[in-house]
């Protein structure tokens, strides 16, 4: 209740520190992963549901169940041997901080957020396309359109925003499941974050670490689904009344 987590069996530093020191790592990765799964996955969503049975709609899916097939874990292991083979690049031995160094924090991150981002794309975007599509078949949006809106106002005020409601749950859920799975890509490219910390003090037993840590993500996951909870009524006003 006081915050006090003990200390580090071996380290002998307070839990804490080292919990708040590694949580900004792994934060950052997890919503730059997030914001390029939204930045992919939306508009992708929309326009496969809105191009049902073209091309676009089966290149999209194409896409979403790639994503969904290969694990997170493989596609960073395929990424290293491919950057190592072909340009000789290698996971950074240092983390730099995003405000101190910002370019060589960049460096560091990219790769990561973008398999991890990817991997949450295809469900988000599975998600968007089944909202929008059932939304599309609603009578407001034949009456909006018989108002004399056009496709572009149509989708952007109407569908689009009543779509984000289930999109905006699984993405709560991702972004507080996400610090879980970071282990893997963490421990791959040499980011000192949560995962990695809880993976070093597993391997020596160091408990304090251990539990400290799933507190942390526990008390995320509540905090995220009362987030999530709040921002339904700012997208659906009925829900406020």
């Amino acid at each position: 209740m006081q915050g006090d987590l003990g200390r580090s069996f071996f380290t002998r530093q307070p839990v804490t520190d080292l919990l708040l020191r590694r949580f900004v790592v792994s934060a950052e990765l997890a919503v730059a992963a997030i914001l390029v799964a939204l930045v992919v996955a939306i508009p992708l969503g929309i326009a496969s549901a809105y191009w049902r049975g073209s091309l676009v709609d089966y290149a999209a899916r194409a896409f979403a169940v790639m994503g969904l097939s290969m694990p997170d874990f493989w596609i960073g292991l395929i990424v290293i041997v491919l950057l190592v083979s072909w340009f000789g690049w290698l996971p950074p031995l240092s983390y730099e901080p995003l405000f101190s160094k910002p370019w060589e924090n960049l460096q560091q991150v990219f790769f990561p957020m973008l398999i991890v981002g990817y991997r949450y794309s295809a469900i988000t975007m599975r998600m968007m396309r089944s909202a929008t599509l059932e939304i599309l078949n609603q009578d407001y949006i034949r009456t909006a359109r018989a108002k004399g809106l056009t496709e572009a106002q149509t989708m952007l005020r109407h569908v689009a925003r009543n779509a984000l409601i289930p999109v905006v749950t699984i993405v709560g859920l991702q972004f507080a499941h996400l610090f879980n799975v970071l282990v893997v890509i963490e421990v791959l490219f040499g980011l000192p974050g949560i995962g990695s910390l809880t993976y070093d003090a597993a391997l020596t037993r160091d408990y304090p670490i251990v539990q400290g840590s799933m507190l942390l993500l526990a008390t995320i996951t509540v905090l995220t689904n009362l987030v999530v909870d709040l921002s339904y009524g700012f997208l659906d006003p009925r829900i406020r009344s």
